[in-house]
C-alpha cells in the first residue's frame, strides 16, 4: 500500500500574524513596512509573532502592488575587511528603522564586476544604491543617472559625483602621515598600497604621499613605491623585502592597516626593533591597530558613520525630503602610537 502524500501546508500570511498578535492586518502592515509608526509594544508582539509562525514578507508581491522594492544596494570591494562591515552596519541600522532592506553587492576591488551587479540589480526595481569609492565604468554612471534613483558614493570625495557623496580626502590622508613621519625625523619614507588603476582610495593616498614629499623637498624613488594586497602576509613579505633591498630605509606607510600590522609582526618575529629600526604607519585604524605591540600609528576612518551616513541621505530622498548638501566630509584623524 501507497501513503497518500500530507497535503501541503500553506505558509502563513500576514492575516496569521495579525490574528497571533492581536492586532488589526493593517497594523502589521505599518511595522513591517515603516516600523517607527507603531509603538514599540506593538512591533514587539508582531516581531514575536512573525518568528513563532515562520511568516515571511512576500516583497516580489508587495513591490508589484505598491510599485515600491524597498531594496537598497551597497557595493563594497571587500567582504572580510572588518572596516568595511563597520560601514555595512552603519547603513543596516539607519535603513532598518526606515523599514528598507539592504543587498550587498561584492565588487573584489573590479569596476566592471560592480558594472555587471548594477546591471543585474537594476532590474530588480533598487530604489537606491550606495556605491564605494567615485571611480567607475562610464556605463554604470549612465545606467544608475538614467535610473533616476539616488546615488551615494561613499569612502572618498569628487568634484564630479553620480549623484550624492559621503568620504573624506584620501589625498589629505596621504599627505598628513607622510609629513607627520617627516617631522618625526623619517627621510627615507616608502609608501605600499593596492593596485592604484582600479582603486581611488589607493591612487589618491599614494598622491598625498607624493604630494607631502615634495613639499618637503625630497626625492621619491620608485623602488620606494609598491602596490601590494592590503593583507598581513604581504605586508610581512615586503617589510623584509624593502629592508633587504635598502637597509637604511626607515619607515613604512602601508594604506591599509592589516598590512601594517602584518609588517609589524614580522618585525618582531625577526627582532627588529620599531620604530628604532623601522617606522611602521597603516590607514583605517582597526580594533587591532591599538592592540598590537607596539601599538600601530594610523589614520582612524570613521567607518561606521559613512555608512549611517549614506544611509541617511538615501532615507530623506526617498522620503521627498530636501537634503542641506550633496557632499559631506567626514574627515580623517591620525592617530600618534608607538610605530612610529
Amino acid at each position: 500500500m501507497t501513503k497518500k502524500a500530507k497535503p501541503r501546508q500553506r505558509p502563513p500570511n500576514m492575516l496569521d500574524v495579525a490574528r497571533a498578535a492581536g492586532v488589526a492586518s493593517i497594523t502589521v502592515w505599518r511595522a513591517l513596512n515603516a516600523p517607527q509608526s507603531v509603538s514599540s509594544r506593538t512591533r514587539a508582539a508582531i516581531d514575536d509573532a512573525v518568528r513563532k509562525l515562520g511568516y515571511s514578507l512576500d516583497l516580489a508581491a508587495r513591490s508589484l502592488v505598491s510599485s515600491r522594492s524597498r531594496l537598497i544596494a551597497a557595493l563594497v570591494p571587500n567582504l572580510t575587511d572588518s572596516i568595511f562591515a563597520d560601514t555595512v552596519q552603519g547603513m543596516s541600522d539607519r535603513l532598518e528603522q526606515h523599514g528598507y532592506q539592504l543587498l550587498i553587492g561584492h565588487t573584489a576591488y573590479s569596476i566592471e564586476r560592480e558594472e555587471a551587479i548594477v546591471r543585474n540589480l537594476l532590474g530588480r526595481r533598487l530604489e537606491a544604491a550606495i556605491l564605494t569609492g567615485t571611480l567607475h565604468t562610464q556605463a554604470t554612471r549612465d545606467l544608475l543617472r538614467a535610473a533616476q534613483i539616488p546615488v551615494v558614493e561613499m569612502w572618498n570625495l569628487t568634484d564630479d559625483p553620480i549623484d550624492m557623496v559621503v568620504g573624506f580626502s584620501n589625498v589629505e590622508a596621504g599627505r598628513r602621515m607622510t609629513r607627520h613621519l617627516w617631522r618625526l625625523g623619517y627621510r627615507r619614507i616608502a609608501f605600499a598600497s593596492r593596485p592604484t588603476l582600479t582603486n581611488d582610495r589607493a591612487r589618491d593616498r599614494r598622491r598625498g604621499y607624493e604630494m607631502a614629499l615634495a613639499e618637503c623637498g625630497a626625492d621619491i624613488p620608485a623602488a620606494r613605491i609598491v602596490e601590494i594586497e592590503s593583507t598581513a602576509t604581504e605586508g610581512a613579505a615586503l617589510v623584509e623585502a624593502l629592508r633587504r633591498a635598502d637597509p637604511q630605509l626607515d619607515a613604512i606607510f602601508f594604506s591599509g592597516d592589516m598590512a601594517a600590522i602584518g609588517a609589524l609582526l614580522e618585525c618582531a618575529a625577526r627582532g627588529w626593533k620599531v620604530p628604532q629600526d623601522i617606522a611602521i604607519a597603516g590607514c583605517g585604524d582597526l580594533e587591532l591597530a591599538a592592540r598590537v605591540s607596539p601599538a600601530l600609528t594610523t589614520i582612524r576612518i570613521r567607518g561606521y558613520d559613512i555608512g549611517r551616513r549614506s544611509a541617511d541621505l538615501v532615507v530623506r530622498r526617498l522620503a521627498g525630503e530636501a537634503v542641506p548638501t550633496s557632499t559631506i566630509d567626514v574627515g580623517v584623524e591620525l592617530i600618534q602610537r608607538e610605530s612610529t
